[in-house]
């Protein structure tokens, strides 16, 4: 995962957010996902000492946010006081088994007011489609085209909603304008070819030689061979990876 240097009150915020949803997650033992109110105990609790204190060197955490126990947190990013925090999601091979999936009412990235450290609390939802996760996650303000000056987020979508076989799946990245970050915008989505699941990790770049701005994506595994693909290859387009 990207690591990212940004005012410490603010980081420290972000790092508060992002492992909020961390220790939420366990079984009974058979499978099955302990109920919601398990998870909300457990997101709350402080640890003293063992592997689940965790430690930090010249910080100390002055907000926090269990953005509802909702788990799987993944990638953070902050733009002009705004912590956005990425959801992972994978398909279970049990048959049946979605639980590493965010589900409709907590999948999304948390769009997180933290100008004030103190009291980070959730403004809105980027909403990536059903099936999907949304893990990493960049915000830059645009400098060229119908945009420029507009605050834009894009997340890597990837598909975990079944089979990666599945052609009607979603996968690729996602655009939003965020100027307003309490009141986002989709925008854009590019979407990637079967039969990978999606765009994992991605850095943008403005190029001033061209006067656009790029996106660098990973599509991992696209160059497996699959003698099923017309490319030959697991990516149908044949695109690298």
């Amino acid at each position: 995962m990207r690591r990212i240097w940004i005012a410490p009150a603010v980081a420290v915020a972000a790092l508060a957010i992002a492992v909020a949803g961390a220790v939420a997650h366990g079984d009974d033992g058979d499978g099955a996902l302990k109920d919601g109110r398990h998870f909300g105990a457990q997101a709350l609790k402080e640890y003293k000492g063992g592997n689940k204190a965790g430690s930090a060197w010249n910080m100390v955490a002055v907000g926090h946010t269990d953005l509802g126990a909702r788990g799987f947190n993944a990638d953070v990013w902050q733009h002009e006081g705004y912590a956005y925090v990425g959801q992972w999601g994978f398909a279970d091979w049990a048959t049946g088994n979605s639980r590493f999936c965010a589900t409709d009412e907590l999948r999304g990235v948390a769009v997180i007011d933290a100008r004030n450290p103190a009291t980070p609390s959730r403004v809105a939802t980027l909403l990536n489609p059903a099936g999907t996760s949304a893990e990493d996650v960049v915000v830059y303000t645009a400098r060229y085209g119908a945009y420029a000056g507009r605050d834009i987020a894009v997340a890597g979508i990837q598909y975990c909603g079944g089979s990666r076989y599945d052609d009607d799946a979603d996968r690729g990245l996602m655009l939003w304008d965020v100027t307003n970050p309490g009141s986002p915008a989709q925008i854009g989505y590019l979407r990637t070819a079967c039969c990978t699941r999606g765009v994992h990790e991605f850095e943008v770049e403005h190029r001033a030689d061209r006067g656009r701005t790029f996106a660098y994506a990973t599509v991992p595994t696209s160059r497996y061979p699959d003698s099923t693909s017309p490319s030959g290859y697991r990516d149908r387009n044949g695109d690298g990876d």
